[in-house]
């Protein structure tokens, strides 16, 4: 996260983009699903790619300590942030990976919880 893409440079040259998202639709809120639940809320997200006529390449996502099992995800080219967003909400994502024309890629969550104690505080939660 937040390093530049060499890979992503050359796929937005290629296809005349500039834009990608990482998204998957599998274990809603960090919320686990059995396989066959994953695979289906996968093919929505993947229809309402489709439907929106956007490119997009296969992928998996890994969390870095390894706790839960690689995700099938979609690098989605050419859309918006707003929309990159909306598929995250839709699909109940805590975030997803971003990137933008300068091919940086970043994390941008997308769900918090406020915790009330002493002061008042938004603490992402762990995806």
């Amino acid at each position: 996260m937040g390093e530049k893409s060499k890979e992503l440079e050359l796929l937005f040259t290629h296809k005349n983009l500039n834009s990608a998202a990482f998204i998957t639709a599998y274990n809603p809120y960090s919320q686990a699903l059995s396989l066959e639940e994953n695979t289906k809320r996968n093919q929505y997200l993947l229809n309402d790619i489709k439907n929106l006529k956007l490119d997009y390449i296969d992928g998996y996502g890994e969390h870095p300590s390894g706790k839960w099992s690689p995700e099938l995800s979609y690098l989605v080219i050419g859309l918006t942030l707003e929309v990159a967003k909306e598929l995250a909400y839709k699909y109940e994502q805590n975030a997803f990976i971003w990137c933008c024309d300068d091919a940086m890629t970043q994390l941008i969550l997308t769900h918090i919880t406020v915790c009330h104690s002493k002061q008042l505080s938004l603490i992402p939660i762990d995806s």
